[in-house]
């Protein structure tokens, strides 16, 4: 049915478009840039000058509409002086709601972008098409758009080809042209419109030449011929007496198994001079991982995380001279040059990790095979290698995520395991696309002695710790070797202890020597001060060193006891945020180092390794900078659904414990987690009972056996589980289950969820949802607590999120689109996340502590080592987490001059030291930029270690002000003996009485009807006169400028002669309604469908230049001020409307939510109200607010609302 509608007005409309096209030949309207032809939509600043109009933070519409087929040009310019360059027009303009946006955009994004808003849910993504060139500031821009019967065609700078084409399937009817919509001041000229004749779109419809910036075959051809002859083999003149290591990162020989026709790969003798060339380490495909070139379902295949990366990824594609994204196994041929005599040595290939199937070949002969994606292996290619040139080939297989028809046919045999296809498609891929192919960790050639080292494990501890070397000896003779342990202050290079032990190793043996020390003072390591040593680790045979590792230790202990972490002996609160972006940026060094000197600088202590477990860079990074990792496993959502099969739980069982003996090692390291979201409680009654325990005795196992290989980590078996205390006890702990230390919510308050003030009752330790809250004695630790994804190039909201889920609507409405100031989103979601954070850290003692999802969201840049820039999020949590806090528990944000607040204040005490705080005074100011305008002091007692202490707080605002409204800060700060212990601040507003006053109230006569006198009570703090109405009927006979009836939510009865209402309105007295509740909908039936029963906190400003908002800013409609404890809110429910023409939604109100499942307009329409609404009817206005007003007593913004409502009714 709704197919054959849609195909319906498809038909309906190319009539239309015949019929026009048909009935006007080809016109060209130019300058245009006549004033009153264009009309103003939203609050801005529009400047006409001679033949050029400014435009900022508004929109401009002509007021002729545009029919059938068009051509629309200007010419525009961001002015000099902007930082970047946001060129938006736009057309198909039926109102703010209904209409096509297009931009040109240099800077921080460089692109074309057009999309198409629709009410009701339907905007939708048409085209994101990336520029050859950098738009900048100062430079005039032509740009041309055609469009006919839902085609879309845009032209740049008097280019032929098109940069965008597009078809839109659910075209918007005519409607009129724009210019203007971004937030950036843009001058436009030259505009002009052209009615097309049917030629005109015939010639447009054939012409689909679309602007390609690619290379051509023959480009490529050139490139690859120059780079294989620039390929070097590896070079090895001699060797060390001991370990000699050699690089094999660098360029190596290419080719794609497509391109395998008539010869072995893996040969010896093989002419390779058509060979491409490949980086190694790299994958040799795009990298997909999480949210950063996630298939969303938009044009631009990606989820709008980073057009930058995406560009950034494409253009290294794009520059391979084989046809990258269609490669799922390859070839790798290396060249190694060894001097003539090799000795006894033995040669080792290291790999530190290949996606995901690897088959080694050396000189033609097969050496070994690996499966898996994360885990390091060996190959031991001493028997095949020779003096001379030797030949390395590594084939390397991957396939794509779907499942393949041939599931059956075996690709590899590698230990001892059959890999086919569908097994192949299944291994475990973090958060990858799994798709991503190739040699991607490091290459290295060890060139050992018959005797060498093979692993150091040094298990530490605070004062000492275990050192367990296993050597190897592969000659057919005993060896008798001293092993000798140095370990050496990484900074001041002096050396804590060293260790000498002999040790028979038997012929052909490994065998395991352990070096015990105790009673020393290391300096040790903790996030705050990581202090690292260099241990050094030596083997000698007959007094001639034979081999030697070198690596960087940390002495620490990490454990918990009665639910808190313990951390060198202390109790330790872990703050943190994660993920970083290792799974994009696998082997940056320096990018490594920044991020996690970022998060360690504020305040982000901890880390979880999600998405890609973490290699050797980022793992270093953690060390050196102070941040603590959880490391995730390689297998999200693993058993999850069907049992999987044996060989498959043997692949994931042997490359988790490979990464954990790989990195185990890194004092950085605290918690091992072994997955993510296995939902062992979320889904557990899914599985059949005996099904169930199955999974968990796999689980179990890899648990017990990470214990025995890392002794000195915690363990969260599930990131997402949390213990059902009734389940462990009946169906866990009879079977001897182990299911970690930790329980670990994820949740989603202030995107998904609730927001933090729904938190503030300790609601945070318990049940929510299906995640059953803290258990006493286990570490109660969130691993993922999102506050939502902005993006990496301006700070918006992630695109995904707004077209596919509408999530960020519920929080900003229209203001979190992208033609919209990103400072909307950063100030909504650091204000949000910010309390969350300090919500529970004051009202949960059980918490041992929280992460914080995800951060790799939280930079600009993020990508890039040169340009990485932190958003101001980072600066908000590094208050929230700072080990001391000083936290006020304010309710809303808006305060009279003159008003005394009482807020609670609590001192949370887990400072770095583990000692408690002695009394000390608490200062409190009242600041706008430089001035004081209120202060105070307070003395508070002594704050035992661990603890928190609450205490009330009394503060003054400042009865005059410099300005009638002001946004300040309220300022906090510890202090004792004139040192600051913990400073801490708030953004709120003060406003005089003055300024919520009514400007017309005292010159007309209002009349109210107030059932509960709430709104009595507001109208006489505000200062507004008026008569008291103590019957309805009174609007029949006295006359009123305006008509108040408020608070009929309170009677469940109708008023008697409610339908006065409407005819005295209709005759044109204006009415104001104070939540009339479901009276509303029966005094409109003819315009309002249902009532929507639920409050809202924050509410969307829709119509900002009606003056209703006057003075008003968009983030003000949220959270008001309460009274009597409530929780803060905007609207006590909102209404859902049948479309009329003279029914305008000032505000909108959407829940928040996951996403838009099912019916997207139906679940929309659901979720959604309008909680301030005007109809004009007959002579007069009606204005019916479920908005929170009467909070206006207590809160500026929403006493400014109702006076607002109260003078435009009024004029």
């Amino acid at each position: 049915m709704n197919r054959m509608k849609g195909m319906k007005m498809k038909l309906t409309y190319l009539m239309l478009l015949l019929f026009n096209v048909m009935a006007f030949s080809a016109t060209t309207q130019s300058d245009l840039l006549i004033k009153d032809l264009w009309k103003i939509t939203g609050r801005g600043e529009v400047f006409w000058r001679q033949e050029e109009v400014r435009i900022k933070d508004c929109l401009i519409s002509l007021t002729e509409q545009q029919a059938g087929a068009y051509e629309f040009s200007f010419e525009a310019q961001t002015p000099e002086g902007e930082e970047q360059v946001q060129i938006w027009s736009g057309f198909g303009f039926q109102n703010r709601d209904n209409r096509y946006a297009l931009g040109l955009r240099g800077g921080n994004n460089n692109d074309l972008y057009l999309c198409r808003y629709q009410d009701d849910a339907k905007s939708k993504m048409l085209a994101l098409e990336s520029l050859d060139f950098e738009p900048k500031p100062g430079e005039w821009h032509k740009i041309k758009l055609v469009f006919f019967n839902g085609h879309i065609r845009v032209y740049l700078n008097g280019e032929t080809s098109s940069r965008i084409v597009v078809e839109d399937e659910a075209p918007l009817p005519p409607g009129k042209v724009v210019l203007g919509g971004g937030w950036i001041s843009t001058v436009y000229r030259n505009v002009s419109v052209t009615t097309l004749d049917l030629d005109a779109v015939k010639t447009y419809q054939n012409d689909d030449r679309k602007f390609e910036i690619k290379l051509t075959s023959e480009e490529k051809e050139a490139i690859r011929k120059k780079q294989r002859a620039a390929y070097k083999p590896v070079k090895i003149a001699s060797f060390k007496k001991a370990r000699t290591s050699v690089s094999l990162e660098g360029n190596w020989l290419f080719c794609p198994e497509q391109e395998v026709r008539g010869f072995n790969p893996g040969d010896e003798i093989l002419d390779d001079n058509n060979w491409h060339v490949m980086e190694v380490p790299q994958f040799w495909n795009t990298v997909r991982n999480w949210l950063h070139l996630q298939d969303s379902g938009l044009p631009h295949k990606g989820s709008g995380i980073s057009d930058n990366y995406r560009e950034k990824e494409y253009a290294r594609i794009g520059a391979y001279t084989f046809d990258a994204e269609n490669t799922t196994a390859a070839w790798y041929r290396h060249h190694l040059l060894l001097p003539k005599n090799t000795g006894d040595k033995r040669f080792i290939l290291h790999f530190d990790a290949v996606s995901k199937v690897a088959d080694v070949f050396v000189n033609g002969h097969h050496a070994g095979s690996h499966i898996g994606m994360f885990g390091d292996f060996d190959v031991d290619i001493t028997d095949f290698v020779k003096p001379g040139n030797n030949v390395i080939a590594v084939n390397v297989k991957v396939r794509q995520y779907d499942r393949v028809h041939n599931a059956d046919e075996y690709v590899t045999t590698a230990v001892s395991v059959e890999i086919n296809n569908d097994m192949l498609n299944s291994l475990p891929h973090g958060m990858f696309k799994n798709t991503e192919g190739g040699i991607w960790q490091p290459v290295s050639l060890e060139i050992v002695n018959p005797v060498s080292i093979t692993d150091v494990f040094a298990n530490t501890k605070t004062d000492g710790g275990n050192f367990e070397i296993s050597l190897k000896n592969t000659s057919s003779e005993d060896k008798t070797v001293e092993t000798r342990v140095k370990v050496t202050d990484k900074v001041s290079k002096k050396v804590l202890f060293e260790s000498s032990e002999k040790e028979l190793v038997k012929a052909g043996a490994e065998q395991v020597l352990t070096v015990k020390k105790e009673n020393i003072s290391p300096k040790l390591w903790s996030p705050h001060n990581p202090n690292l040593y260099v241990c050094e680790t030596s083997v000698y045979e007959a007094g001639q060193m034979v081999d030697k590792n070198t690596m960087d230790i940390g002495f620490r202990t990490f454990e918990i006891n009665d639910g808190k972490f313990v951390l060198n002996g202390n109790d330790y609160w872990l703050g943190g945020a994660n993920h970083p972006p290792c799974g994009i940026a696998p082997n940056n060094e320096v990018l490594a180092q920044k991020f996690f000197g970022f998060m360690n600088e504020n305040n982000q202590m901890v880390t979880r390794s999600h998405g890609c477990p973490f290699t050797k860079a980022w793992m270093d990074a953690a060390d050196e900078q102070g941040v603590g990792v959880s490391y995730e496993g390689p297998f999200p959502w693993f058993m999850i659904g069907e049992m999987p099969s044996p060989e498959l739980i043997e692949i994931w069982r042997n490359e988790t414990l490979a990464l954990v003996k790989k990195y185990r090692n890194h004092p950085s390291l605290l918690v091992w987690t072994i997955n993510n979201e296995m939902y062992f409680t979320m889904f557990y009654h899914n599985d059949p009972p005996e099904i169930r325990l199955e999974k968990w005795k796999i689980l179990s196992d890899v648990i017990k056996e990470i214990r025995r290989l890392s002794p000195n980590a915690a363990i969260s078996a599930d990131s997402g589980y949390s213990r059902v205390k009734g389940d462990y006890d009946k169906n866990l702990a009879p079977h001897g289950i182990d299911d970690g230390d930790i329980d670990d919510r994820h949740i989603y308050n202030n995107w998904y969820n609730r927001d933090f003030f729904q938190m503030y009752n300790g609601e945070w330790a318990k049940r929510i949802y299906w995640s059953p809250g803290a258990n006493p004695g286990r570490a109660f630790f969130s691993q993922e607590t999102s506050t939502g994804y902005t993006n990496n190039d301006d700070g918006h909201f992630n695109r995904k999120y707004m077209f596919n889920n509408y999530v960020p609507q519920s929080w900003l409405g229209n203001w979190a689109y992208e033609d919209h100031d990103p400072k909307f989103t950063f100030q909504r979601r650091d204000f949000m996340t910010k309390e969350l954070v300090e919500t529970i850290r004051r009202t949960s003692s059980e918490t041992a502590g929280l992460q914080l999802f995800a951060n790799v969201t939280w930079f600009r840049n993020v990508h890039d080592a040169e340009r990485i820039e932190p958003y101001p999020v980072n600066y908000a949590v590094k208050k929230a987490y700072q080990p001391v806090l000083v936290s006020a528990e304010l309710f809303g944000r808006s305060f009279y001059a003159g008003a005394t607040i009482q807020p609670r204040v609590c001192i949370i005490n887990n400072n770095l030291e583990a000692e408690s705080l002695p009394s000390s005074n608490l200062k409190w100011e009242i600041v706008s930029g430089e001035e004081t305008l209120a202060s105070g002091e307070v003395k508070t007692e002594a704050v035992p270690f661990y603890e928190r202490q609450w205490f009330n707080l009394s503060v003054k605002m400042p009865a005059q002000l410099p300005a009638g409204k002001m946004k300040c800060q309220l300022v906090l700060s510890l202090e004792n003996n004139d040192k600051v212990i913990s400073k801490n601040d708030y953004d709120i507003t003060i406003a005089e009485k003055k300024w919520a006053a009514s400007q017309l109230a005292s010159e007309k006569t209002i009349g109210v009807f107030d059932i509960t006198g709430e709104t009595n009570k507001t109208l006489n703090a505000l200062g507004v006169k008026y008569v008291e109405l103590t019957d309805l009927t009174e609007i029949r006979f006295k006359k009123l400028d305006l008509i108040i009836v408020a608070n009929l939510d309170a009677d469940n009865e109708v008023p008697y002669n409610w339908e006065d209402v409407r005819t005295v309105m209709g005759n044109g007295t204006n009415v104001l309604l104070v939540h009339p509740g479901k009276h509303m909908q029966w005094l409109m039936y003819d315009r309002i469908e249902s009532v929507y029963e639920r409050e809202g906190r924050v509410v969307n400003m829709h119509i900002p230049e009606h003056p209703v908002f006057n003075e008003i800013e968009p983030l003000e409609l949220a959270w008001w001020q309460p009274e009597n404890g409530e929780l803060p809110r905007a609207c006590k429910r909102s209404y859902r409307l049948k479309k009329k023409d003279d029914t305008t939604d000032l505000c909108t109100y959407l829940r928040p939510h996951t996403g838009l499942s099912g019916n997207r307009i139906e679940t929309y329409r659901e979720m959604s109200g309008i909680p301030l609404l005007l109809v004009n009817e007959k002579k007069g206005t009606l204005i019916a607010s479920e908005m929170e007003v009467n909070r206006g007593t207590n809160d500026p913004v929403a006493g400014k609302l109702l006076t607002n409502i109260i003078d435009f009714l009024l004029q």
